[in-house]
């Protein structure tokens, strides 16, 4: 017995938790008066209810309530005794002419007895009368979609209140098969027939299929063009021929569209976005877009990310089947990104990019579908002064696989689900097809994610999620250095170029998946903190002889990272979390590594090179290493998600973790002692839209 789905039937309510706050917590004091009239309505649900539940004889009363004089309070409790329930004795489905299985002849026989057999009471079962809605919804629809358009069903169920028995005699009248004679479509003004048409899944003559229907519906509103877009059956005779109606109230064709909001990572964001839904015909999307983060108000670093992107995109529904969408969209963006060196380059830009991507699209479901895109692009970092500009210019070519498989009660607020995102991606590789000059990024990456929801109780849910994956690069393992008087080895994955133009690809971990800490930051730390110039320290003051302090997180050839969070209904639109997440990198400090000042490329010592010294990455993840983040958060139902906020602290942080990056520097520098701070060890995670 679901005791949440009976309180629920219960009008008489006692002050809640959240009633009973303090102000300002609670500043509308309510008063819950007893009404007896409500009290006797009360009873009254609750036994018609159990009585669709199966018990006739059930008896409902609140004669165990207790009277407090002293402050004229009454404690409310319901008693209900269930009795007997009510046990069905025979079912059967019938037609006006006898059993409803002569019907049908052959493999339709065999379908029907095998639908009717996984669907149906069996003789034991105990009666309710929301199963009995149930199945008539379930054998009218199998009906319908067997291509019995106009199937009409009546039930009739006799009960035995002596014995406690039910017979239950489903009347059916399937009518005959039905072919589509004739498809009507109306409310189209500028968009053709002939498009309209080319979205059903059926045409004249097929059989009829109510599944067809609703398919075609979905096809129709999944191509933005409608508002309104009804797919049904008009009012006609019962007989084989069908007409089916589409009625549609288009859309506009051009339209505008503009975001803006904050986010942790990169600050005040905002992106603008035209489309004409309709060009050329076809049903063809011609979009311009443009995206700026603008790095103000970021929390993850004094030094946050910067970017400036503008595209242009052209999508191509139905290329050979319905659910198959091409997409191509050539780019543009310059970007600061924090895990390269600053530049003196205006607003700070160390990397500017074009290109163009090409993708296809199979499912317009967001819970199942597949994506192969080909991204053909130029890239070029930047590092060193105005007045001695470096610049590594290469190019990208990436081949991706991605799919997401799942179910949920409710994408943007799921009670209950499951969801796995995948990804295989290739740099590389088609140069050697157009015999060209090798591509400057080469490498193999496979993620997972998965995730899911259970409910517990009527008010108390949980999720969890997990994600793993690993990047192979696929070019010389390791770089030789030169110093004076000694050569040494380091992996080149961590030596520039290679180390600048791979840190996009690597693995991070941090901000949403293991909350707690900065996005990004849990594992090794690479600080940036900098003497403006060497005898800054003269005067005396440290804060004004360093630069912008921040941390480079190195990230991971390896990442894994889980969670668990359980969420309980306060009511209305508010949930409380709890949760607790875990993650790492495979990348390690090296004890005791020690680097030269300065290194170089080549043996002369005439070019320079930039090394991330004293770290190592074997692609292996050390267990005994994870970062642990635990805490509490406060979640508000909107139309477009939840808005999340979380207070986490990390359970195990390490060295860096404690300290502020300028005051690491320093006690790196033996210029001021070690200071940690408490609060370094807590962080604040603020999300819109997102699920978990």
């Amino acid at each position: 017995m679901d005791l949440a789905a009976l309180a629920d039937l219960i009008a008489t309510k006692g002050p809640s938790l959240t009633d009973r706050l303090p102000w300002p917590f609670n500043r509308r004091k309510r008063l819950f008066l007893l009404d007896p009239v409500e009290l006797q309505r009360d009873v009254v649900r609750l036994r018609n209810h159990l009585q669709d539940l199966g018990f006739l004889q059930v008896h409902v009363d609140y004669a165990a309530s207790t009277y407090d004089a002293t402050s004229n309070e009454i404690r409310v409790q319901f008693t209900i005794r269930l009795g007997p329930p009510l046990i069905i004795q025979d079912v059967g489905f019938h037609t006006v002419d006898g059993y409803l299985v002569r019907t049908f002849e052959g493999a339709m026989r065999a379908r029907w007895i095998a639908f009717r057999d996984r669907t149906s009471f069996r003789t034991g079962d105990r009666f309710t009368a929301f199963r009995v809605v149930q199945i008539e919804d379930e054998v009218l629809s199998w009906l319908k979609e067997q291509s019995y358009a106009f199937a009409t069903l009546h039930t009739v169920t006799t009960i035995d209140s002596v014995f406690n028995t039910a017979d239950i005699d489903f009347l059916v009248d399937p009518g005959v098969p039905g072919t589509i004679d004739k498809i009507v479509v109306e409310g189209n003004r500028r968009i053709s027939d002939f498009l309209v048409r080319r979205e059903l899944p059926f045409k004249e003559g097929d059989p009829f299929s109510s599944q067809d229907l609703l398919k075609g519906q979905r096809e129709l509103f999944a191509l933005n063009l409608f508002r309104v877009a009804q797919v049904q059956l008009p009012p006609q005779e019962r007989d084989s021929t069908v007409t089916v109606h589409v009625q549609l109230r288009e859309a506009r064709i051009r339209f505008l569209s503009a975001e803006i909001g904050i986010n942790r990572q990169f600050g005040l964001w905002g992106n603008g976005r035209w489309a004409h839904r309709n060009f050329l015909g076809g049903a063809r999307v011609l979009a311009a877009s443009a995206e700026l983060q603008t790095g103000v108000w970021a929390g993850a670093s004094s030094y946050s990310r910067r970017l400036l992107r503008a595209s242009v995109a052209l999508t191509q529904p139905y290329v050979l089947v319905s659910d198959l969408v091409a997409v191509v969209e050539p780019y543009g963006q310059l970007e600061r990104d924090p895990l390269l060196a600053p530049t003196e380059q205006p607003f700070g830009v160390n990397r500017r990019e074009y290109g163009f991507n090409t993708t296809l699209i199979y499912g317009l479901i967001a819970t199942r579908a597949v994506s192969l895109q080909h991204s053909l692009a130029r890239a070029t970092t930047f590092s060193g002064a105005s007045t001695s500009i470096a610049r590594d210019a290469y190019g990208k070519e990436v081949l991706s696989l991605s799919g997401t498989l799942g179910w949920t009660d409710n994408l943007l607020n799921p009670r209950r689900g499951y969801m796995i995102r995948a990804l295989a991606e290739h740099g590389g590789g088609l140069e050697r097809w157009l015999r060209r000059r090798r591509m400057g990024l080469h490498y193999s990456k496979l993620s997972l994610e998965v995730s899911g929801f259970i409910p517990l109780t009527q008010d108390l849910f949980i999720g969890a999620r997990a994600a793993h994956g690993r990047v192979w690069p696929l070019h010389a393992s390791e770089v030789r250095l030169y110093a004076d008087g000694s050569t040494f080895s380091v992996a080149a994955q961590f030596v520039s170029p290679t180390e600048n133009r791979f840190d996009p690809v690597r693995f991070y971990v941090g901000g949403q998946d293991v909350r707690g800490w900065s996005p990004g930051h849990v594992g090794p730390k690479v600080n940036r903190t900098s003497f403006v110039e060497e005898d800054a320290m003269a005067g005396g003051d440290a804060s004004a002889a360093t630069t912008t302090a921040r941390y480079e997180p190195v990230g991971g050839l390896t990442r894994a990272s889980m969670g668990v969070e359980f969420w309980y209904r306060l009511g209305g639109p508010w949930r409380v979390a709890l949760f607790l997440d875990a993650g790492q990198v495979s990348s390690s400090v090296v004890p005791a590594a020690a680097c030269p000042a300065r290194v170089y490329l080549d043996a002369a010592l005439s070019v320079p090179a930039e090394v991330q010294c004293g770290f190592e990455d074997d692609g292996r993840i050390d267990w005994s290493a994870l970062r642990y983040g635990t805490g509490a958060g406060v979640r508000y139902e909107t139309p477009i998600g939840f808005v999340r906020l979380d207070v986490a602290a990390k359970i195990n942080p390490d060295e860096l973790d404690l300290q502020s990056p300028r005051d690491a520097f320093l006690a790196e520098q033996g210029l001021a002692p070690v200071k940690r701070a408490w609060l370094n060890r807590f962080g604040l995670n603020v999300s819109i839209g997102q699920v978990f």
